[in-house]
């Protein structure tokens, strides 16, 4: 496993990380715990420049949280939402990847829920409009409706929305 690891950490060819993360998804079908041994590889790449690199280390992301879930509260806190801070000036093909996971994160992870709703959301109003801001919309509400399943939505909707007009400037509208 330690070649496997070495080169997931230094291949900057997004052709072998891609091979290499099909191969840990293959292995990762059967025997999920594999996952747990590529943890910190799997969230460095998630903010790789190659979009499909990005969306295979998500995926995977996303199956070992689902199978572990008591890892999911740190993940969401010490990766996801740091990235998303990070990543607000960035081209959108880089965050539209990680905005996939936010309906799975916001439910693995309720305690960053309003967190994840509030970046979201600012992705969405401070970003140009184009394909990527409607499919943001569209992640952004499969959460809601999952929170609102869940009985997270009055709190939640509040706090995001408070915390987006506040450090955003934007004047307050009514919900």
């Amino acid at each position: 496993m330690q070649p496997f690891i070495y080169h997931l950490r230094n291949s900057v060819h997004p052709q072998m990380l891609n091979n290499l993360l099909n191969e840990l998804e293959i292995a990762s079908k059967r025997r999920v715990v594999l996952l747990l041994y590529f943890k910190n590889e799997l969230e460095s790449l998630i903010g790789h420049s190659c979009e499909t690199v990005a969306s295979l280390a998500v995926t995977l992301l996303l199956r070992l949280l689902h199978h572990f879930p008591h890892l999911a509260h740190e993940t969401v806190a010490n990766t996801i939402i740091p990235y998303l801070c990070t990543r607000s000036n960035k081209p959108d093909h880089f965050t539209l990847p990680l905005l996939s996971m936010l309906p799975d994160a916001v439910m693995l992870a309720p305690h960053s829920a309003s967190t994840l709703m509030q970046l979201c959301a600012e992705h969405i109003l401070l970003g140009v409009p184009n394909e990527f801001t409607y499919s943001a919309v569209d992640y952004y509400e499969v959460s809601m409706r999952r929170l609102t399943l869940d009985g997270f939505d009055g709190a939640c909707i509040e706090h995001a929305s408070s915390a987006l007009t506040a450090s955003s400037g934007l004047v307050r509208a009514s919900l």
